[in-house]
C-alpha cells in the first residue's frame, strides 16, 4: 500500500536537524522527507501506524508525512534505532490543515483474535471481507465510519432423490451506512450439510445465518436488521417433501403418480438495496414440476421470484462492493429424472442438480454440485438410478455455499 504523495518542489535540505525533532512538531504540521535526503541502509525498517508502510516503495514516491503527534512519536521511534548519518531531515517543516484523513486504527477488523488485513480497491477504498465459519470475527471502531455492508447467509443443501434445489442464503446490503463506535462481531453462516444418499432419502438441510452483532444483539441501522437467513433445503422425492423455508427458499419435489410439493417460503426480509430502492433478501423456491415428471424445483435464489415452476436455479444478484462485478446468492437446481440434460445452479454459483435416463447406471452428479463458498448459493438436488435389481441406487443432494459479511468504507474518510 502505498504512501501519500505530493508533487510539490521539497523544500531546502538541512542536515543539522535530526530525528529528536520530529515528535516536537505540534499534530497539524507534517515533515517531509525526500527521496534524495532519505538514504536508509534498510528502508523498510521506516514503518508507520497500520496499515501504511511508509518503506522503499513509498520512498520512491517522494513524500513520507505524518499528521499527528502519535504519528510523529512512532517515527521518532523507527529512526532512533537507525545511523543518523545514513538520513537527514529537510528544513522548514510544511504546516499542513488539520488532518481530515480517517485512522486506520480507528477501525480494525480480526477473525479469531488474528488481524485481517483490509484489501484495497482503489486509492481511497477498501474493505474488509469475513468468509470464516469456524471463528467469529470482530471489527474495533474508535470513531464513527461510513460503510458499504454486504451480509449473506448460508446456502441450503439439495434434497435427495429427485430433490429440489438448495435456497440461496438471505441478503442484506445497504450503502451509506453509519456505524457508531464500539466493538462489533461478524458471523458468517456454514452451507447447509449434504443430504445422505439414502435411503432413506431426505430433504437438504438449512444454512445457517450470517449476521453482525454490537453489545450482544444483531445490530439494526435505519431499520434494517444487518442478518442474513440461512438458505431453505430442498425438498426430497421420498415421502414428497416439500422444499424448506429459509432466507430463500428451497424447491419442492415430486414423484412418478403426479403428485409434487411446492417450494419453501422466504424469510428474509426487506433488506436488499437494488440500486434504486430496498426490496426483498431473498424468494420462494420453485414448485417442482409434476404430472408423472420427474422433476425438482430449484431452489430460490435473491435476484427475483420465480415466473413459473421450473427446475433451474434462482437468478443470484450481481454487486461491484469489492470493485469487480460478482454474483451472490443463487439457488440450486433441481435433480432430474430421464432427461437430456440436468437443471443447473443459479448464476454458476448454485449447485448443478444430478439426473440420469430412464436406464439403469446412469446416474451422472455434477461435477459442480455444490453451492460456491463465499457466495450463500444453495446446493444441487438429487436424482436416483434405475437399478432395482440392487435396490433403489439414490444420490444426496449437494452441500449449500456457506455465506459471506464484507465492509467497504474510505480511507480517506470524507
Amino acid at each position: 500500500m502505498s504512501g501519500i504523495t505530493n508533487n510539490n518542489t521539497p523544500p531546502t535540505a538541512n542536515t543539522n536537524r535530526d530525528a529528536t525533532e520530529l515528535a516536537q512538531q505540534k499534530s497539524a504540521r507534517a515533515v517531509a522527507f525526500y527521496q534524495n535526503n532519505l538514504e536508509l541502509a534498510d528502508p523498510l525498517q521506516l514503518q508507520i501506524n497500520r496499515p501504511q508502510q511508509l518503506g522503499s516503495s513509498s520512498a520512491r514516491s517522494g513524500l513520507l508525512y505524518g499528521r499527528t503527534t502519535q504519528l510523529s512519536l512512532t517515527l521518532q521511534q523507527q529512526l532512533a534505532t537507525l545511523d543518523p548519518s545514513q538520513f537527514r531531515i529537510t528544513s522548514n517543516p510544511r504546516v499542513y490543515p488539520p488532518p481530515i484523513q480517517y485512522d486506520f486504527g480507528a477501525f480494525v477488523a480480526s477473525v479469531g483474535g488474528v488481524s485481517l488485513a483490509a484489501i484495497q480497491i482503489n486509492s481511497t477504498e477498501y474493505y474488509y471481507q469475513f468468509t470464516s465459519t469456524a471463528s467469529s470475527g470482530t471489527i474495533v471502531c474508535t470513531k464513527g465510519v461510513t460503510c458499504d455492508i454486504l451480509v449473506i447467509g448460508g446456502g441450503g443443501s439439495g434434497g435427495a432423490q429427485v430433490g429440489g434445489g438448495g435456497g440461496a442464503g438471505g441478503v442484506v446490503y445497504q450503502r451509506g451506512v453509519p456505524l457508531n463506535p464500539g466493538t462489533y462481531t461478524i458471523a458468517v453462516g456454514a452451507g447447509g450439510t449434504a443430504a445422505p444418499q439414502g435411503p432413506p432419502y431426505v430433504a437438504g438441510n438449512d444454512g445457517s445465518p450470517s449476521s453482525i452483532s454490537l453489545s450482544g444483539s444483531t445490530l439494526i441501522v435505519n431499520g434494517i436488521t444487518y442478518r442474513g437467513n440461512g438458505g431453505g433445503g430442498g425438498g426430497a422425492n421420498q415421502g414428497v417433501i416439500p422444499g424448506r423455508s429459509g432466507g430463500s427458499g428451497g424447491g419442492g419435489s415430486t414423484n412418478g403418480d403426479g403428485t409434487s410439493t411446492i417450494g419453501g417460503s422466504a424469510s428474509q426480509g426487506t433488506t436488499y438495496f437494488n440500486g434504486t430502492t430496498t426490496v426483498a433478501g431473498g424468494y420462494a423456491g420453485s414448485d417442482s414440476v409434476g404430472g408423472g415428471n420427474f422433476m425438482g424445483g430449484g431452489g430460490g435464489g435473491a435476484g427475483g421470484a420465480f415466473a413459473s415452476a421450473q427446475g433451474n436455479g434462482g437468478t443470484g444478484v450481481q454487486l461491484s462492493i469489492t470493485g469487480t462485478p460478482t454474483f451472490y446468492a443463487a439457488g440450486g437446481g433441481g435433480g432430474r429424472i430421464n432427461p437430456s440434460a440436468g437443471f443447473v445452479g443459479g448464476s454458476g454459483i448454485g449447485g448443478d442438480g444430478a439426473y440420469n435416463v430412464n436406464a439403469p447406471n446412469t446416474l451422472v452428479r455434477p461435477a459442480k454440485m455444490f453451492g460456491t463458498n463465499g457466495t450463500g448459493s444453495g446446493g444441487g438436488g438429487g436424482a436416483y438410478d434405475y437399478s432395482y435389481d440392487k435396490g433403489q441406487n439414490g444420490s444426496g443432494g449437494g452441500a449449500g455455499g456457506s455465506g459471506v459479511v464484507i465492509i467497504r468504507f474510505r480511507y480517506p474518510q470524507l
